[in-house]
C-alpha cells in the first residue's frame, strides 16, 4: 500500500474508535438529555467518517472501474450524510447553555401523523403539517400515545437551534419528558407563559 492508502486506514480505524467510544458515552448518560444527544451525535458523525473513509480506501484499492465508480458513489452519499450529522451537532452545542438555564420554545398542535420505530414500539416522529419532531428519544411507548396523547392538542417544549424535543403534554395533565414515563403537569411551563423561548400555536 502506498502512503495515502495507509493514511486513509489510520483514519478508518480512528474513527471507528471514536465512534464506539461516544456511542458508548451517550448510552452512559441517564441524567441529561443534551449531553446524551451530543455524545451520541458525535457517534453519529463519527459512524459516518469512519463510513467515509473506509469507502474511499476502498476505491484506491478497487482495481475494477465498476467498483471504484460504486465505491465513488457512496462515498458522496455517506459525506452528504456526515455534513448533515456536523451540522446537528453544531446546533446541540449551541443549545447546550439553553437547555442548562431551561431556556426552551414551545410549538402546540394536533399532530396530523405519527411514525414510529422500526420495532412498532415506541412513537419516533410527530407531524404537524410543515413541522416536524422527533420524539424517539423520549420513549413514549405506542400504548401510552394511544391512550393518553392521541387526537389531543400536544405541547412540545423543544430547543430553539437543533430542535430537539424536551418534553411533551397535553391539557388533561399527562406527559412525558426525558428521563420519566410520565408526569402531571404541575411545575410545567404552560404555552401561555412560555418566556423568553415564544410559542408557536398551530
Amino acid at each position: 500500500m502506498d502512503k495515502k492508502s495507509i493514511l486513509l486506514l489510520i483514519f478508518t480505524i480512528a474513527s471507528f474508535v471514536f465512534m464506539v467510544i461516544f456511542f458508548k458515552k451517550g448510552e452512559g448518560v441517564a441524567d441529561s438529555l443534551i449531553q446524551k444527544e451530543l455524545y451520541s451525535s458525535l457517534g453519529g458523525l463519527f459512524l459516518g467518517l469512519f463510513a467515509v473513509f473506509l469507502l474511499a480506501f476502498i476505491s484506491l484499492l478497487a482495481r475494477k472501474r465498476v467498483w471504484k465508480v460504486l465505491a465513488i458513489i457512496a462515498l458522496i452519499i455517506f459525506s452528504f450524510a456526515t455534513l448533515q450529522e456536523m451540522r446537528y451537532v453544531l446546533l446541540l452545542s449551541d443549545d447546550k447553555k439553553l437547555y442548562e438555564q431551561g431556556e426552551f420554545e414551545t410549538f402546540v398542535g394536533t399532530p396530523d401523523e405519527v411514525k414510529y420505530d422500526h420495532k412498532n414500539e415506541y412513537l419516533f416522529e410527530l407531524h404537524f403539517g410543515d413541522q416536524s419532531f422527533n420524539v424517539h428519544h423520549l420513549k413514549i411507548s405506542r400504548s401510552f400515545y394511544k391512550e393518553e396523547l392521541e387526537g389531543k392538542q400536544l405541547e412540545i417544549q423543544y430547543l430553539p437551534n437543533s430542535k430537539l424535543p424536551v418534553s411533551l403534554e397535553h391539557g388533561d395533565g399527562f406527559g412525558v419528558s426525558f428521563g420519566t414515563e410520565a408526569f402531571g403537569t404541575e411545575g410545567r411551563v404552560p404555552c401561555s407563559k412560555a418566556g423568553t423561548g415564544g410559542c408557536s400555536r398551530v
